[in-house]
Formats: C-alpha cells, structure tokens, sequence
C-alpha cells in the first residue's frame, strides 16, 4: 500500500538535519517560545483552584481531581500547539515538562507547584482507551476511530492465534472417528494387563484432548451456541459419546447407534463450522480496517515522528518515555493488519 510508504523527516518537518537534529534558531516563532506562551497564557486562567470539603482528606481528593482535570485539558490544547508550530520551521523544541504554580483556595491561599509533563500526560491520554474511553485533542481525532477498530482486531488475533492449536486437534478428532468407521475397528475394554490398561488411559486422553484443547482456548465465549457446546454436562456427555464412536464400541445399526454418531460428528462440525465463521470475521475486518488507516496513516506517522524527534532532541540518550512506546507500538499493530 502506497498510503504506507512514509517519507523522511526532513520531508515532514523544515529546520531538521539528516541526523533528526532541530537547525537552532532564536524567536517568538520557535515552536518552544509558542508553547511556553500558550503555557503561561493557559496557567493564568487557571492561577487560582477553589477547593472542598469537610475534611482534609476531601480537599485533597478534590484538589486532586481539578487539578487532574486542569492537566489534561491543558496538555490537550498544547498538543495543537505543538501541531500547529510543527507547520513552520521548529527552531527550538520545547521542554519535556514545565513548573506550574498555582494558588489553591480553601481557608486561605496556599501556593502549589504543579508539573506540566507533556509526554506523561500523552500515556495518561492513552490510558483512556484501557478504560473504554477516548481522548480529544489532536490525538483522539487520529487515533479514536482506528484505535476501536484495532481493539476488536487484537481480541480476534489472540483468538485465531489459539485457533492453531485447536483446529488441529479437532480434525484429529474427526479422521480417527472416519478410520474406525471404515475399517470396523473396536476397541476392547479391560484390565487382563497392564498394556491394555495404559492403551485405555492413552485412549481416554486422546478423547479429553478433543474437548479440553477448544474449551480451554476460549476462543468460543459462553454467551455464543459454540461456547454452550463446552457446559461440563455437556463435555462428559461428549466423552460418553465420543469413547462409544472412537473406540468402535458401536457395532450395530441400531437407533442409540446411530443418534450416537450423529452427536459426535455433528458436535465437532459445528465446531469446525464455527471456527471458520471466526475465521472469515477477522478476515472482514481486516478488510474494513485497511482503508480506515490508510486515510489517516500518513498523519498519524507525522503525529509520532515529530514527538519521538522532540524527545530525541531534548533529551538525547534517554529511553523513551511509555506513552511514546505505546502509541508506537499501537501503530506498528495498524500496519500489521494491513499486510
């Protein structure tokens, strides 16, 4: 996909070298002197915190809440900044984090620092979508839409990664029982020795196998027809089931016989039939998912490299902060459901 072949930095951004380095210059048009103005501009409608509460406790899980607010709507409005400056030549990268005072009102002003943690508030941000929720900003109008998207993606893959195992094992199942049809072969019963008794657990084992590895795989939830399949009722009836159709126990054309039959073949081909209904639906929205990231793919990138470039610049040698590793990471995913 073209939409996923991304030019250089020095493509996206002007004033950075070869290396990823910032080209230094002085002046209001830096893209730090607009965020510590935007900053200050933001801190001044905020100088002052009016707190509540009959205990201390509960001032200070008030104060705490308002200031946890304060943050994030900040950090939201300097991410555009940030944006916006990025258009023009950067000149100088902003801090990382900033010292913030403000006056917290209660029963008299007290002054309290407060940091501003730009690439902190990013993971906090990210955080939303662990919670169900979704952030604003810049970020959010990127990121929500693909980001549920790539959640549903995630729960599927692990699933169908389980699917490895468990299909398999089922089509084990399935050939051993036609084997024992065409050929006729039974299987005896009983304790004359010690071979017989060990041929007997091994046959017992082959048969949990067939049960055990889809049930544990999770792949089928309890609320689906497929996951009711695994009701322990259910599972030691299909060990019943499956010792009379396996072990050639069934040598007459008889009624039970015949229903028996019907119960194993017909458990483990909804199985089947069910796995490949999952397999087919991962398949779509993969499909669905290309073109909604492909829209955005090109933003998203710039979004990411012109944070991972500020980091470089401002704090050369350190490790990324868990915010940027995560929407990296998130992304890395995107293009992985698009091979």
């Amino acid at each position: 996909m073209k939409e996923l072949v991304f030019p250089k930095d020095q493509e996206l951004f002007q004033g950075i070298d070869e290396k990823g380095a910032v080209i230094p210059f002085s002046g209001p048009d830096t893209m730090a002197a607009r965020y510590e103005s935007s900053l200050e501009f933001y801190r001044s409608l905020n100088d002052t915190v009016h707190v509540s509460g009959s205990s201390e406790e509960e001032l200070k899980r008030d104060l705490s809440s308002k200031l946890r607010q304060i943050q994030s709507s900040q950090w939201e409005s300097l991410d555009q900044v940030v944006e916006d400056a990025s258009q023009d030549p950067i000149g100088r990268f902003p801090k990382t984090s900033y010292d913030l005072y403000l006056y917290i009102s209660k029963r008299d002003k007290s002054r309290q620092s407060v940091t501003m943690n730009h690439f902190f508030e990013l993971d906090q941000a990210l955080q939303l979508y662990d919670k169900d929720l979704a952030p604003s900003g810049p970020l959010g109008k990127l990121f929500n839409e693909v980001e549920k998207k790539a959640r549903q993606l995630r729960e599927l893959r692990t699933k169908r990664r389980k699917l490895l195992l468990e299909l398999p094992v089922i089509a084990l199942q399935i050939l051993a029982a036609l084997l024992v049809e065409a050929s006729g072969f039974r299987f005896v019963t009983g304790t004359e020795s010690t071979r017989q008794i060990l041929l007997s657990f091994a046959f017992l084992a082959f048969l949990l196998l067939g049960l055990l590895v889809p049930a544990l795989s999770k792949v089928h939830d309890k609320n689906t027809f497929s996951g009711l399949l695994f009701h322990p009722v259910a599972v030691i009836a299909m060990v019943i089931v499956s010792w009379c159709v396996l072990g050639g126990l069934l040598v007459d054309d008889d009624i039970l016989s015949l229903a028996f039959r019907v119960l194993f073949f017909g458990f483990y081909g909804l199985l089947v039939l069910s796995d490949l209904g999952f397999l087919l639906k991962y398949s779509r929205l993969r499909r669905k998912f290309r073109p909604l990231f492909a829209e955005r793919a090109q933003a998203m990138y710039r979004y990411i490299r012109l944070r991972v470039l500020w980091w470089k610049n401002v704090r050369p040698g350190d490790e990324e902060p868990k915010g940027l590793q995560r929407l990296q990471k998130m992304f890395r995913d995107y293009q992985a459901f698009c091979r």
